[in-house]
């Protein structure tokens, strides 16, 4: 599965992701096995985009622990 997630992925180069112009944070669920909280931290680390970790949810947190999302959301 993540061969084929990985192929169907283009990653978006730092310097386009700096240009959105809007605030800009990241939800994660700390147990994604699609797109590791590894890479979530380093993107917030590179971007200075502030990281909100979902505990006990994956890769869809906005589902799986809807209210926790909701408290992040700004």
């Amino acid at each position: 599965m993540r061969r084929l997630v990985s192929s169907g992925t283009k990653r978006v180069p730092d310097a386009e992701l700096r240009r959105i112009g809007a605030p800009t944070e990241l939800i994660w669920g700390r147990h994604d096995r699609f797109v590791p909280l590894s890479m979530a931290e380093a993107a917030s680390a590179r971007l200075g985009w502030p990281l909100h970790v979902i505990e006990a949810a994956g890769h869809v947190p906005h589902i799986e622990r809807p209210d926790d999302f909701l408290e992040v959301v700004p």
